[in-house]
């Protein structure tokens, strides 16, 4: 082992095993998909969310929340690997627009959970139960208890200014960080 500490290689990571990057087909898919949902999702809970399909649009919303997710988690590590990378702050700000509109969705989905009876046997149920817990922490939440016109203003807020002030900090963090 030799004692010049230039001579010492971190170990890289490898993100082939997701998406490999932002242009990656198979990236660019999840985004789709994601959107797809969410904009499935938020049609169906315009025209019919009840107690009775509950559960489904649960469902839904879970497994854009899980895309999203997953998406936001590459965008970090893949980020932090290549900090000039150019199609960083567009590929975030594409993933925040439906994670907005993803939240939205959520708005009525917990309003109609929290309208449920605690006593109500659909909390029974196993798709639902997880559910209970998150619905009572939302209903307590400082940031529902702001009116739905200005909640919807500052998300938009947020992503015209918040999100890419958020990137661009990260970016020259990064940089920073590394001596760029």
């Amino acid at each position: 082992m030799s004692d010049n500490i230039n001579e010492f290689q971190a170990p890289a990571w490898t993100l082939e095993d997701a998406y490999g990057s932002f242009t990656d087909e198979r990236f660019l898919k999840r985004v789709d998909a994601s959107r797809d949902i969410v904009d499935s999702l938020r049609m169906t809970l315009q025209e019919d969310c009840n107690e009775k399909n509950l559960t489904a649009h649960i469902e839904e919303y879970q497994k854009a929340f899980e895309i999203i997710s997953s998406l936001e988690s590459f965008w970090r590590c893949f980020s932090s690997m290549d900090t000039s990378n150019p199609d960083s702050a567009q590929t975030l700000s594409s993933i925040q627009a439906v994670k907005v509109k993803l939240e939205n969705c959520a708005q009525i989905l917990f309003k109609e959970l929290a309208a449920l009876d605690p006593s109500n046997t659909l909390w029974e149920d196993t798709r639902l139960r997880p559910w209970k817990f998150i619905t009572e922490e939302r209903r307590n939440s400082w940031r529902e208890k702001i009116p739905p016109k200005e909640r919807a203003l500052l998300q938009q807020q947020a992503l015209q200014d918040f999100y890419p002030l958020g990137t661009e900090f990260a970016k020259k963090n990064a940089a920073y960080r590394n001596g760029l």
